[in-house]
Order: structure tokens, then sequence, then C-alpha cells
């Protein structure tokens, strides 16, 4: 199978030069100092998140915040740290109380994670005052390949160098993903706004960054910015969102900084959708564990990963015709149809009717109620793997949310034309593998598993992932539609195979 028009993406930004510069606030002549050196080259390198379904965006209440799970706000100093304060400091701590459920202030500001630690990670070369700035993707790339450690290991300012031990405990609270809940870099539409928002409600901290201007510094008690006429950008300045209100200023977001408590309100303040869009460069999301902690005395349980996927087939113009029906059945790792699901290894289902390879054209649509990792390869009779999701090389696998819908192919973003999956005109049968997985899997290697491996695609997956796979009797499934509900540990893989024959 294969998406029949690409992507245009021919998307063209100047993006201005970062400037550290030591401006002077009118508040007592404070220094307050930036440091974002994110550019749109950085930006791209980061898996955006799928799209949502319109009904996934509506219905959100018009205040919300998650002010309760924040440490008080720090102070980067006269450091170009404010990537490292807004992804470790804040979005960090933040995410791991809620995880957590701790909201009392000082059991939280003993959980401050450090960003001396992260920033020591990815400063510049040569910058050893660290006033250089970093870049955003950086920071997100030490989070989850290395982690980051508390701030009561007292890790210093501008640390020179870092204990191996901090290396090892840093990865106790590494996180599983992020990815942007923005597309273009420098600029922030409206859905994505409505997106960010979802992401918030749903208790998500958000990275964002923004073009900083010089009345920034003197954002007053209430927390608002309000832009002067002939204000001047001093740099790019990452922050953390932690809610919105959509009654404040025709509607704005809730910040954390990291300038003290005596800037704003106490080291929080607001900026307004409009100006978001209009001086935002990027938003982020980090998605944490869901892990048990001894440190904090909250037993988590094995959280439960539901999904459904629903084919839909259309005409070549992308307009639904229906359904694609389906009934269920069991496999074994040779792919032999067994009746008795307690010795089967697979749940499989086979599409109802017959469909003609190279005319046939659908769009397919997953839910999940839990977050989740999501995976869908279509193997045909030739062995032939093609991805279905992520449906672009730039789209996160992490499906980040407690009540998701998620349609793809969706139309080009620039010309709107109509994009579809086609069934292939060359093949007989085409066998769907889904994988929900409640971590990341290497896609590359599966597929190039499957392609070299003798066996059967059952057979491959059942020895690639056989310490990881929900067992049948731990699943629950649906009859007559692709469904699914089980109790599913760190590392567990949900997976289920379609079958379809070709006219």
């Amino acid at each position: 199978m294969h998406i029949s028009s690409s992507i245009l993406r021919g998307l063209i930004f100047f993006t201005l030069t970062v400037c550290l510069s030591l401006n002077l606030s009118a508040q007592g002549g404070r220094r307050y100092f930036t440091g974002d050196l994110t550019d749109e080259s950085a930006f791209n390198k980061i898996n955006k998140v799928a799209e949502r379904a319109t009904r996934d965006l509506s219905d959100l209440p018009p205040v919300f915040s998650l002010r309760e799970y924040t440490p008080s706000p720090g102070d980067q100093g006269q450091n170009g740290t404010c990537v490292a304060w807004s992804s470790s400091y804040a979005a960090r701590t933040i995410s791991y109380c809620i995880q957590h459920s701790v909201k009392d202030k000082t059991e939280i500001n003993k959980l401050i994670f450090s960003p001396h630690y992260i920033y020591y990670h990815i400063k510049q070369p040569g910058d050893a005052d660290c006033t250089g700035g970093a870049k955003v993707e950086a920071a997100m790339k030490i989070l989850t390949e290395k982690g980051d450690v508390l701030a009561n290991v007292n890790i210093p300012e501008c640390t020179p160098a870092i204990e191996s031990n901090s290396d090892k405990n840093a990865k106790d609270y590494s996180i599983k993903a992020y990815a942007a809940l923005t597309n273009t870099f420098g600029r922030i539409t409206k859905n994505e706004v409505i997106a960010m928002r979802k992401s918030l409600s749903e208790k998500k901290p958000i990275i964002f960054s923004i073009k900083c201007f010089k009345s920034f510094f003197d954002v007053g008690k209430d927390g608002m910015w309000k832009q002067p006429e002939n204000d001047s950008i001093v740099g790019n300045h990452a922050m953390c969102i932690i809610g919105y209100d959509n009654n404040k200023a025709g509607g704005s977001f809730e910040i954390m900084n990291s300038w003290g408590k005596e800037w704003g309100d106490n080291g929080y303040g607001w900026i307004s959708y409009e100006d978001m869009k209009k001086y935002g460069s990027y938003a982020l999301e980090l998605m944490d564990k869901e892990s048990y902690d001894p440190k904090v005395t909250r037993d988590l349980g094995d959280p439960k990963i539901t999904g459904s996927l629903n084919f839909i087939q259309t005409n070549d113009f992308g307009n639904i015709i229906g359904d694609m029906p389906v009934s269920r059945y069991y496999v074994d790792a040779n792919g032999n149809t067994v009746t008795d699901p307690n010795s089967a290894t697979f749940t499989h289902y086979k599409f109802s009717n017959n469909y003609k390879g190279g005319s046939t054209f659908f769009k397919i649509q997953f839910m999940t109620n839990a977050p989740a990792f999501v995976y869908i390869l279509d193997i045909d009779d030739k062995k032939t793997v093609s991805k279905l999701f992520p449906y672009d090389d730039n789209i996160s696998p992490a499906i980040n949310s407690t009540n998701a819908t998620v349609i793809f192919p969706l139309n080009d973003p620039i010309t709107n034309k109509s994009r579809r999956f086609e069934l292939n005109a060359d093949a007989s049968v085409e066998k769907i593998c889904i994988l929900y997985s409640k971590s990341p899997l290497d896609y590359n290697e599966l597929e190039k598993k499957i392609n070299s491996s003798p066996t059967t695609p059952y057979a491959t997956i059942q020895n690639l992932y056989k310490n990881s796979l929900i067992p049948l009797k731990n699943l629950q499934t649906g009859n007559d539609k692709i469904s699914f509900s089980s109790l599913a540990k760190e590392n567990e893989i949900v997976c289920l195979f379609a079958e379809l024959n070709h006219q």
C-alpha cells in the first residue's frame, strides 16, 4: 500500500538571530537572560504529534491550570539556560508530580529536577560561562536517552563536570518520548492553539518558545504581557505553559517563567492566544512514564491499555463510502487457524469482503483510551512491508492521551488535496499488523526482520517481542470490530493482525 499523493513541504521561514544581550529592565535595573538557540533546522528534527479528530478538540473546559503541580518559580540568573529551565525545572518536575499526585508545594519543591544537569549536556562547545544558549531538541533527547536528576543532588550552576553517579541515577527519571504540538517553526496556528489547550486539559505541561521583546522584562504583578509600540526583540526565550483561560484578554495561556519570583505574578505570567500565534516559535509536550516510583507513596498499578481500529473505504477523491467490516478468529505462529484461543498466538481479523487492488482506497481511524505507541504496517504476499502509521516520517508514534481519535492519512496540509491509502495492485492478499505498545519500538528493525526472515510474519513478531507480547488469555478483543482491552506493564505490547484478500 502507499499514500497516493505526497506532502509538499516548501515552507519558508526567515529565523531571527538569537541575541543573548544583557538588556536592562525597568524593574530596578534587573538583567534578564534568554537563551533559546532552536532554529528551523533543529525544530524539523522533532517528530510531530498525529493530528487529532476534530471532535477530540471540542468541549474543552474554558479555564484550566496545572499551577497546583508547579514548583516555586526559579531563576536562571545571568545564564542563557532557559531551555534547560523550561524543560527540566518546569515541565519535567510538573509532569513527575502529576504522575504521582503530588500537590503539596513543600513536597513538590523536594522533587524539582536539575536544569544544571540538562544544560551541562546540551550547551554549545566552548560555553564555559553558560551564557551561550542551547536548542530544545538537544534537551528533549537528553531527557529521553539519559534522563534527569533531582536538584537536591546539588549539581552546581554552570558545572564544568558531572559525576558518573549522576548519569546513572538520571536514567530512573527519563521520559518515554516527546513531540511537537506545532508543525512549522515560527508559526503557531489557531488549530494548534486549540491542540495546546487540549494537551493542557489532559494534564500535560507544554514547553514553548517565543520571540522575547524588551517589554517582556516589565510584566507587572497581574502577569499579563501587553506589548507597546516600538518594542524590540532581545532574543528567543523558552518557558513552560501551565494553563489557559479563554476569558482573559480574549483568551490567554498561563506561563511559568525562569526569571525569579519578582517577575510578573510571583514568577508566573500570561500570554494571549493572539500573541502566541504571532510570536510563538514552537510548542512541545512530554510523554512521561506511568510506572510506580517507591520514592512517592502512590501505587499506580498496571495501567490499562485499550484501543480500536476501523478501516473506512473512500473513493478516489477521499469521500467516504463506508466501513470495511471484519470478523475475528485466532491463529498460531505459522498463521494456521486455531479454534481454541487458549492455544492460539494472535488474535486475527479477516475483512468480510474482498477488494480490488489498485482501485480500492481507504483511510484508517483508531482510538485509544490510554497513552501508547502505535505502529500499523502492511505486509503483502511478497513480504513487502509498508508503514501505515506513523503515516509520515516526521509523525510521532506516541499517542499521548487518555482519549484520542486519529484519522489518517490527512489531506495535504498545503494543497488540501485528498490523501488516502490504496490497495496494492500487484498483491493478492495483504496482512495488516497492529502494534499498541507501552514503550517505543524500533520500526526499522521490525521491517528488516520481516523482510529477511524465512518464517511467517507471525513467527517473526513472536520471536522479536516474545517477552513483551501480552498473552491472549489477558487480552479482551472484539468479535466483529478490531478492538482490545488489557492491563499492561511498562514494556508490554498488544499485537493484532487483519487479513485483506483481493478480488
